[in-house]
């Protein structure tokens, strides 16, 4: 047995399921704070060669670890702010193996579209990379044209794609409609279960909104029977 193949036989089930994510595919999970996505999806992802992280927080999160203030896992790898990657002219993002945190570094609306969608066509030139964005309620709808191109033609550059939001339906229409795996754990707003009902079954999405901490997530991929409905 190969080393990434015992890697992926370790890990829990929700965790394999990020891991076994195809080539050009995008996995969504959605949940409210404190249920333990990102911890799942860093699992899934231990093993990626090239990942590059969009996290508008990061560079707060680490900070507070370093004072002894933190209380949410942070995500592991080199730090860098849009402004240090312009300088270096993207060069992490070539490297054979990268393991990259970007913190876009404003809140701005208008600058953080602006950021995203640049760095997002980087990862595209640069190919062959995962791409997780944290908090992409956040921006996602920031950023729709890019976003677009990674979920609709990320195989063509060897391109996976996440995202991670505390709703459904805070991620943007056009990434929505293109996920093929998705992660889900409590959802409370009716909206988002109205949005998943179609896709996960009226019945398992009316049970987001009774999780409990703890309950392992609901997992869904592309083909996915739902059940009937009369």
């Amino acid at each position: 047995m190969t080393l990434a193949l015992l890697m992926a036989a370790l890990l829990s089930p929700a965790a394999q399921h990020v891991s076994a994510l195809e080539d050009g595919g995008t996995l969504a999970a959605c949940g409210l704070s404190g249920f333990g996505k990102t911890t799942i999806v860093q699992r899934g992802l231990a093993g990626s060669p090239r990942l590059v992280v969009f996290d508008p927080y990061s560079s707060l999160d680490r900070r507070r670890a370093a004072a002894g203030q933190a209380r949410r896992r942070t995500w592991q790898g080199d730090a860098w702010t849009y402004e240090e990657l312009v300088e270096a002219r993207c060069a992490p993002l070539r490297a054979s193996r990268c393991r990259v945190v970007l913190d876009p570094h404003t809140l701005d609306e208008a600058e953080l579209g602006r950021r995203v969608s640049r760095a997002l066509d980087w990862c595209w030139a640069a190919g062959d990379v995962d791409v997780v964005l944290e908090e992409g309620g956040l921006y996602s709808r920031l950023a729709v044209p890019l976003i677009n191109r990674l979920s609709t033609g990320g195989g063509h550059a060897g391109i996976r794609l996440i995202l991670i939001a505390q709703g459904w339906g805070r991620i943007c229409k056009d990434a929505r409609r293109n996920v093929t795996r998705a992660l889900l754990f409590a959802q409370e707003d009716e909206g988002d279960l109205a949005l998943l009902a179609p896709k996960i079954g009226r019945v398992v999405a009316a049970s987001l909104a009774t999780f409990k901490k703890g309950n392992p997530p609901v997992l869904w991929k592309q083909g996915d029977r739902k059940e009937e409905t009369s």
